[in-house]
């Protein structure tokens, strides 16, 4: 994994990581005398797991062809968390709501819990893999997050995770599909915990993956001072971004609200970064707002009627730490 690292000498920063994301592809062929194998994981480039408690967590249910001949696997999946919130369309599966038959959006439906997925014709010893999209129970402990079975052969297997809460406020884990999705940490900021940040990503954005956010005060492990010769301002903000979000266009969104006690510069604040091994930069604003040219930029600041100072900054795979002052 890359590291990257944002500040602002007002008083921001961010670290992002990258990590490899891939969704394999599929053959289509016909055939008959059905003899499936299924497989359930949320091993990286899914997961995560343990998840924070209310976040999304992804699973790749792996189905494989062991009969001579091409034959099409309908899979019957259910889970004990919060729902399913979505599937990968690009795997060539369709997912039904089995209680209702009706598809599952990319808008997360309630009490999606059960649902049969049609997957493609599949050529003789053919792998296909199907990833389910769960939302986390609310409660912290184990829980079942997909159980699934192919149709015609009854191969069945399941997998078990489990859900924690942050430990401080200061800390999400979750996955975000290609449709897009959205982490955050603790509420509005305070002058106790003067920092609040939030990823956020959209359709198109990128293939999916498992984000990391942390806002780290002085002495939290992974904490640096990146912000130029004054001291950054409120928290450091580390974000860790799967490889593939490359689209300049679309890219994730960070946005980091500090609170009036940490405004500093306020709209006038100077944003950092620092790379692994190079000092700190100056993160420049953004030639077209929303648009990550370059990359990273920063968008326009903003002054809420509180006090509270909101930055955003638009990132691709690959950048750096970033803080505020």
């Amino acid at each position: 994994m890359k590291t990257l690292r944002y500040g602002f000498r007002a008083g921001v920063g961010l670290l992002v990581m990258t990590s490899m994301f891939a969704v394999p592809t599929v053959a289509s062929h016909a055939g008959e005398s059905p003899d499936f194998n299924v497989g359930v994981n949320d091993a990286s480039p899914d997961g995560p797991d343990p998840v924070t408690v209310d976040f999304d967590v992804s699973y790749d249910v792996r189905v494989k062809n062991n009969s001579g001949t091409a034959e099409t696997p309908q899979i019957h999946a259910f889970t004990d968390g919060q729902r399913f919130v979505s599937y990968y369309s690009k795997d060539a599966w369709n997912c039904f709501d089995n209680s209702s038959t009706g598809p599952i959006l990319r808008t997360p439906l309630p009490n999606t819990s059960d649902v049969l997925c049609d997957g493609p014709v599949m050529p003789a010893g053919d792998v296909s893999h199907l990833h389910l999209v769960v939302k986390a129970p609310s409660e912290t402990g184990e829980f079942l997050g997909v159980d699934a079975t192919e149709t015609s052969t009854d191969s069945e297997d399941q997998e078990l995770t489990t859900a924690q809460n942050d430990q401080n406020g200061d800390d999400a884990t979750g996955f975000l599909p290609p449709d897009g999705g959205k982490i955050s940490t603790d509420g509005k900021p305070t002058p106790e915990d003067p920092t609040n940040s939030s990823i956020k990503t959209f359709f198109g954005s990128g293939p999916g993956g498992v984000f990391d956010l942390h806002d780290l005060a002085p002495g939290d492990p992974g904490y640096e001072d990146i912000c130029g010769n004054g001291n950054c301002d409120g928290k450091v903000v580390r974000v860790d971004i799967p490889r593939g979000y490359n689209d300049e266009q679309n890219p994730p969104k960070l946005k980091i609200v500090y609170d009036e006690t940490a405004a500093g510069a306020g709209e006038d604040a100077t944003i950092w970064i620092k790379k692994e091994g190079h000092d700190p930069q100056i993160v420049p604003p953004c030639n077209v707002n929303g648009i990550a040219n370059p990359h990273p930029c920063h968008g326009p600041a903003h002054v809420k009627r509180n006090g509270d100072v909101r930055y955003i900054v638009y990132l691709l795979s690959g950048d750096p730490l970033c803080g505020k002052h």
